[in-house]
């Protein structure tokens, strides 16, 4: 749990899970085979790790037997003489992500930092509107729950960059973006800071000149 890991599986190459360190509702089940799981991204995950041989993860999205909670897998076969003996198998958390996106984002300027996946949904919790935008929340309304901003967009085209631009809540802000790769999954990456919080000390300045431009005015009057 310290690192971000909600449960540990070992799962045979033809897709029977034998071990769950936190034994739940798939303990026992062939994913492979039961047609509840057969399409999930834990089997499709597992399915993939055993026929290249090599590590692999899944997308951060909504799975049955977790009740319909989001997790992502993380997979790596155990091979014997080139063949695999097992598939071992890491369900990692969308708490965790939350935290590595909010921790620079506690200052109450309107900034915050978030993961948009393929779909345009959310794959990290809105620190500003969590209600509506979290994972969860996303993903049980995609229709209206969608991030599609020009940022999250450009960054789906594998473009990075800074730009102003409005956020999913309608707010200008000041946006820097860029695509994540996760295993064979591209994520957006978008860190926003409220127009306003960061126009402020501007503003100040152009007030401070104002101010001083009248006064110096004000001497050179009084002093012809």
């Amino acid at each position: 749990h310290r690192l971000g890991y909600e449960n540990f599986y070992m799962i045979q190459p033809g897709g029977r899970i034998f071990f769950a360190a936190q034994p739940n509702d798939i303990l026992g089940v062939n994913l492979l085979d039961n047609p509840k799981y057969q399409e999930s991204h834990l089997a499709v995950l597992v399915k993939s790790v055993v026929e290249h041989r090599t590590e692999g993860m899944s997308d951060m999205i909504p799975f049955a037997a977790l009740g319909g909670s989001p997790a992502s897998f993380i997979a790596r076969p155990l091979l014997v003489q080139n063949n695999v003996a097992l598939v071992l198998v890491l369900q990692m958390s969308d708490t965790f992500i939350n935290k590595l996106m909010k921790q620079h984002y506690e200052q109450g300027d309107g900034g915050e930092t978030y993961l948009v996946g393929p779909d345009f949904l959310m794959r990290s919790d809105s620190t500003l509107d969590p209600e509506h935008y979290s994972v969860r929340a996303s993903f049980a309304d995609p229709g209206r729950r969608s991030v599609t901003t020009r940022a999250v967009k450009a960054a789906m085209e594998h473009r990075s960059g800074v730009m102003e631009s409005v956020n999913y809540r309608n707010d200008p802000v000041f946006v820097a973006f860029s695509p994540v790769r996760v295993g064979g999954i591209t994520w957006a990456l978008v860190a926003e800071r409220d127009r306003d919080s960061v126009l402020r000390p501007v503003q100040n300045l152009k007030l401070f000149f104002v101010v001083l431009s009248l006064v110096i005015t004000i001497a050179v009057v009084l002093v012809s």
